[in-house]
């Protein structure tokens, strides 16, 4: 693969290929995950995904590959994050914003650099990502698929930086967020990372705090918890969602009411 991708490197089938294979070797296998960056494919990769960048095939595969390279690594994100991947999943997911394959994948692999890596969270929202998974949210409001990564993504870019918090609010995750949730009840994935989104969101964050309460956050939360009142995980996510929007106090109760005069 490595020989292949060196050896063709203009070539976008060749690319497609070769990381499309990374992609499924590195799937959930931890050998394969050090093998890739032992041979310096990860490198590779974000060099296609750069000379590709109108290619949709190539920046898909290598999102997907990427994601599947650093899950549950967490020497493979700084690995990843030194390599420029960020801005470059960034922009292949802003050359092809029609392409559900592009935005699911590179939903997902923003989903699982900035897992647990504060590295990663400021190196992608640094490079725009973001923006990008709220962009991705608002153009496919009928594919949970894409909703499901993109709220993982949003979750983790939210869990600690107040900074972060209000630049979604900024660019409407509140409502993107809620509106996923409303819209697709029946997924259970997209209900625990989006109502573990808004539980970040919300903590620590008095404008997300309204912001999600104005947008029918509470109503969206309440709905999830009759419907998944089984799934703890899910259940906590939402106990610990209202408690932060409660929490809003005076200030949440006006937003409310001037919600529904207007």
């Amino acid at each position: 693969i490595k020989e292949a991708m060196q050896g063709h490197a203009a070539n976008a089938g060749v690319q497609e290929f070769a990381i499309s294979a990374t992609w499924n070797l590195s799937a959930r296998h931890a050998e394969n995950q050090a093998a890739v960056a032992e041979l310096g494919l990860i490198e590779l990769i974000v060099a296609a995904m750069k000379t590709h960048l109108r290619n949709e095939g190539v920046q898909e595969s290598a999102c997907g590959a990427l994601g599947n390279v650093v899950a549950r690594n967490a020497e493979l994100k700084e690995r990843v994050v030194a390599a420029g991947a960020s801005i470059h999943i960034c922009a292949g997911m802003d050359a092809h914003p029609n392409s559900p394959d592009v935005q699911r994948q590179g939903c997902a692999a923003l989903w699982s650099l900035t897992a647990n890596s504060t590295r990663g969270q400021e190196d992608v929202v640094h490079s725009g990502g973001l923006i990008r998974v709220c962009s991705a949210m608002e153009a496919h409001p009928q594919l949970p698929e894409v909703l499901e990564h993109a709220c993982g993504a949003l979750r983790n870019m939210t869990a600690y930086s107040l900074d972060n918090k209000l630049e979604a609010i900024h660019h409407n995750a509140a409502e993107l967020l809620c509106a996923a949730i409303q819209a697709h009840p029946s997924r259970t994935g997209l209900q625990q990372q989006g109502i573990g989104a808004l539980l970040n969101l919300t903590a620590g964050c008095p404008e997300a705090q309204v912001a999600v309460a104005v947008a029918g956050g509470i109503d969206r939360i309440a709905q999830s918890m009759q419907i998944y009142g089984d799934h703890a995980q899910l259940i906590e996510f939402a106990c610990g969602a209202l408690r932060n929007i409660a929490s809003g106090g005076d200030r949440v109760r006006e937003a409310l009411l001037d919600a529904e005069v207007a």
